[in-house]
């Protein structure tokens, strides 16, 4: 994972107005070729942010849509420790350990198009609608994100889904 040092000079310069007011996330390609042909390499958008409050700090997740330059959607995952600065991967999600409680935490892409089953409606590509995090209480560690997403294919089909994964 890396930390995006360019989203934090937008974001220095954001506060102080100009083209980029308000913006604290952007495409990848402002950097080196590779960050240009990244995931999210031309475009990020639509993002669902989630704050996690902890005993000594809060965390901050962010799912966006992202697409690269042959434009190709999926869905990654950033995080942040202010929800201004965010550390996002730049391949399909790895974890790396967080320095705030000592838990791993996936960054980078996670979710595209699907490349196994050609007869699905998400076989070109993904883009995200919203997660929920369903939790309980009684059960420590029984978290489940929902993840609904629209995909499309090649064709004229497309359609909305639904993807879970439990904490």
């Amino acid at each position: 994972a890396r930390d995006v040092a360019a989203t934090t000079r937008r974001t220095t310069r954001a506060r102080g107005g100009g083209d980029d007011a308000g913006r604290v996330f952007a495409p990848a390609r402002d950097g080196d070729d590779k960050q240009r042909d990244a995931f999210d390499g031309a475009h990020v958008g639509a993002p669902v942010v989630k704050a996690f409050r902890g005993d000594d700090a809060t965390r901050w997740t962010m799912w966006y849509a992202a697409t690269n330059a042959r434009g190709d959607d999926s869905i990654a995952i950033a995080t942040s420790e202010d929800g201004v600065t965010w550390r996002r991967g730049d391949s399909d999600a790895v974890m790396y350990r967080n320095d705030v409680d000592g838990r791993s935490i996936d960054v980078g892409r996670v979710f595209g198009a699907n490349g196994e089953d050609w007869w699905t409606f998400d076989t070109r590509g993904t883009q995200l609608g919203d997660v929920q995090l369903i939790s309980s209480d009684s059960i420590s560690g029984g978290s489940v994100y929902w993840m609904f997403y629209h995909g499309y294919d090649h064709g004229a089909a497309a359609g909305a889904a639904a993807a879970t994964t439990t904490t």
